[in-house]
């Protein structure tokens, strides 16, 4: 983490105002829920008493600690996230700290007696940690620092954009060596913070503080966390620095207010609150996964049809199986057989889809091994259609009766799964799921399974089937 200068400003200067004062979390919390049309989690709380008590304890530990000006100019930050996140660092055996020990980390080792490691080493690269090994992972005031990761290509549209590469790569091997429900515990500056339209109505560089490599918004930082497989458990806003004064925020929040864009969530220090999710525990056949997919739904307790079948295909993953994704999309799916199999397992991907698999491998690695073909019954070459507007949706074929889908048709090299693994002998699980092209791909993998014996997956669906003249019998035929 960077050191920075202590400013000697009064607007700049920490205040030892008490928590409840900096931050007032619930609201907060709601206000979010709100705007982003997401539900209240019903197994957040902290009170009142819990801010009192968090703050308390982190007063008796700072107390008899001596700060740089580090600990000084981030004194009101670390005692809010001492009390915003004091209860989850309770609740952890196993904590590690990524870009080194903070003040937070050492007070949950040191007052909760937690098992705690701080991971210094390049964030970039896989971590040299285990597989779902930690409780919580803290990430405090760090990926605001993140390149990107390195790249083989020199070609200029390569050396001049920012691809979020490093940052995504921390975020997934978090999630990585979490436990199922584990946390990560974020803390970053907000790109969409008050102050920082105060910066730049001042003609001022947009950051809060220059050097940082780049500042996330809290619709960035939700959306590569989701699209790791992180549910978004809380978030808030609080003003941790001081870079306007009260008077200019409040007239700022007006403008923005009077111009229709929503005030809230706007101090200059972000929160976050990630959970991994816990596996699917009913049944453990087929035939009950879909009876319990079946219930949930009509319950309205599944809303995401991804993360039900990253629990289920959890049921079936050990760690040193061989996996085959085929139709490996923006890489959700592929990421999560990485972590199932673990360091002694194979996962091997199949896209036809050149920003595919670029942006999978940002995810998943640079060196995943994510194949770029279309697969078949026969291998040769083809025409594939790109849905820009509804990409999940891409294929062969085009459904006529769901309106214009932005198909563009890109040129893809096929060929069979019998080909592609020839001379594997063994092979645990094949995912397909390429949008009613299923039933050929299993004609092209006849020697393959005959040979490995593998439970295989394949998604189902009257309509794309009917594109390719297949029914749900064809399957089993």
């Amino acid at each position: 983490m960077t050191t920075t200068p202590a400013k000697t400003d009064a607007a700049s200067t920490p205040t030892r105002a008490s928590v409840a004062e900096i931050m007032d979390w619930r609201p907060l919390m709601e206000s979010y829920a709100v705007s982003e049309g997401i539900p209240m989690p019903d197994s957040l709380e902290v009170s009142p008493e819990d801010i009192q008590r968090y703050s308390e304890l982190y007063d008796g530990f700072s107390a008899s600690r001596i700060g740089d000006d580090y600990d000084y100019v981030h004194s009101v930050r670390f005692r809010a996230t001492a009390a915003l996140f004091g209860g989850y660092l309770e609740r952890s055996r196993k904590i590690v700290e990524l870009g080194g020990h903070s003040r937070i980390g050492v007070f949950a080792q040191t007052v909760f007696q937690s098992d705690y490691q701080a991971y210094e080493s390049e964030l970039r690269d896989r971590f040299n940690l285990p597989n779902g090994a930690f409780d919580c992972v803290l990430c405090l005031e760090v990926i605001e620092h993140i390149k990107d990761t390195a790249v083989s290509e020199t070609t200029i549209e390569r050396i001049a954009s920012f691809n979020y590469s490093g940052v995504m790569n921390v975020l997934s091997e978090a999630f990585r060596v979490l436990r199922p429900g584990g946390v990560l515990l974020i803390t970053t500056p907000n790109a969409a913070s008050v102050d920082v339209i105060f910066k730049v109505m001042q003609g001022e560089h947009p950051h809060l503080f220059e050097p940082h490599v780049r500042e996330l918004a809290p619709k960035q930082v939700k959306a590569f966390a989701e699209r790791v497989g992180f549910h978004l458990e809380a978030f808030g806003t609080f003003f941790a620095w001081g870079t306007a004064d009260e008077d200019t925020r409040s007239r700022i929040l007006e403008f923005i207010s009077q111009m229709g864009f929503d005030p809230s969530n706007r101090g200059d220090d972000a929160v976050y609150v990630l959970r991994k999710p816990l596996a699917v525990s009913n049944g453990s056949t087929a035939r009950e996964t879909a009876a319990y997919w079946r219930a949930a739904h009509h319950k309205g307790e599944v809303p995401d049809y991804e993360e039900f079948l990253s629990n289920a295909f959890a049921k079936f993953i050990e760690p040193g199986n061989v996996i085959v994704d085929i139709g490996v999309n923006y890489g959700r799916h592929f990421k999560s057989f990485q972590t199932l199999t673990g360091e002694g397992g194979r996962v091997i991907g199949f896209e036809p889809v050149p920003a595919f698999v670029e942006h999978s491998k940002m995810i998943c690695g640079a060196d995943a091994e994510i194949r770029q073909k279309a697969l078949s019954d026969k291998p040769g070459a083809g025409e594939f259609l790109f849905m820009t507007k509804a990409v999940g949706e891409s294929g062969f074929k085009e459904r006529a009766s769901q309106g214009d889908r932005g198909a563009v048709p890109i040129s893809v090299e096929i060929s069979t799964l019998d080909e592609e693994l020839q001379g594997l002998d063994r092979l645990n699980y094949i995912k397909i799921d390429t949008e009613g092209h299923e039933l050929s791909i299993l004609r092209g993998a006849e020697a393959v399974i005959a040979r490995c014996r593998p439970i295989v997956s394949v998604e189902w669906g009257q309509p794309t089937y009917t594109l390719y003249g297949h029914s749900k019998g064809d399957l089993f035929d």
